[in-house]
């Protein structure tokens, strides 16, 4: 049995920002609720660890590996781990957006699977880059007793998504505040979320 900790990064936009793949990095408060996470899991030898490329996932990947002398593992960056795309929506605060795109952002909400924000990505487009990565990950993370994926809010609703079998329109249900932590067993080919 092998399990894979998939971790949300810390606070890193500007309150009310819509970040997307905007790269901000940790705030003092995200490094700090990262640190909380990293003290938990300071028990925990990760020896295969992923992350996005952008900074404030591999932070987070970087402040959990310094927790424990026992980590072996190097932060393996995947592109497809990437926070979904907002487009135009990126680096705006949330109220504006809501005013400014009323009848988009509706639309979004009512079908966030199919309804990409203008030059964005829908959850579709998000798990067509996503899950195939996710699945490669799963196949190396059966190797090893504990690994870790460093990832975003979207992103680790899709894969959640996919490990319970909710549907790209109900990933909005998938609670993934800062610092969001699941634990996913990896036995004999499935995998089932623990904690």
């Amino acid at each position: 049995m092998s399990l894979l900790y998939l971790l949300r990064h810390g606070e890193a936009a500007p309150g009310g920002v819509l970040a997307g793949q905007k790269d901000y990095p940790l705030t003092p408060a995200g490094v700090a609720q990262i640190q909380a996470r990293q003290r938990e899991l300071a028990g925990v030898a990760f020896s295969a660890v992923w992350s996005s490329p952008l900074a404030r996932s591999r932070q987070t990947a970087e402040i959990i590996l310094q927790g424990n002398a026992a980590n072996t593992a190097k932060i393996t960056e995947l592109a497809a781990f990437m926070e979904i795309s907002l487009g135009a929506w990126e680096g705006k605060e949330k109220d504006w957006v809501r005013r400014v795109f009323a009848q988009e952002w509706e639309k979004r909400g009512s079908d966030p699977a199919g309804t990409p924000p203008p030059e964005g990505e829908s959850f579709v487009m998000l798990a067509k880059r996503v899950l195939p990565a996710f699945t490669a990950v799963c196949a190396e993370a059966c190797r090893h007793k504990a690994s870790l994926l460093a990832g975003h809010q979207a992103v680790n609703r899709v894969i959640l998504a996919q490990v319970t079998g909710l549907s790209l329109n109900q990933v909005m249900l998938i609670p993934q505040p800062l610092a969001a932590l699941s634990v996913l067993e990896l036995r004999k080919g499935r995998i089932r979320m623990v904690e």
